[in-house]
């Protein structure tokens, strides 16, 4: 899957905002709640998602939208708004098979 951000209302595929100069743009969906969800990619090919998805679990104060170095490098999916409590208990290398309601709103977005 292709790195898609979205940054100051321009779309840019396949390259971080680092890459292209444009690190101070503030994002879309930025790096700034407890929960963000975002699709990893290797370190060498940011168009290298393949389905691995990862959970900002830290102080959202630690790090601050526009001052952290996960803005603009990966791309953000959404955020957990219901569940917290569930989200509170997975660990490292943890597993999510299933949700029930995974999707709370903007499903018929989804093709």
């Amino acid at each position: 899957l292709p790195l898609e951000i979205n940054a100051g209302g321009v779309l840019s595929y396949g390259e971080t905002l680092d890459d292209q100069g444009r690190y101070q743009d503030k994002v879309a969906l930025p790096f700034n709640a407890y929960g963000t969800l975002a699709l990893m990619h290797p370190e060498s090919d940011v168009n290298g998602g393949a389905g691995s998805f990862f959970f900002l679990k830290a102080d959202p104060s630690y790090t601050p939208a526009g001052l952290n170095n996960l803005d603009g490098n990966f791309a953000t999916c959404g955020y957990v708004v219901r569940g917290q409590g569930a989200f509170d208990l997975l660990q490292e290398g943890g597993v999510v098979y299933a949700s029930p309601d995974a999707v709370v709103f903007g499903g018929e977005l989804l093709q």
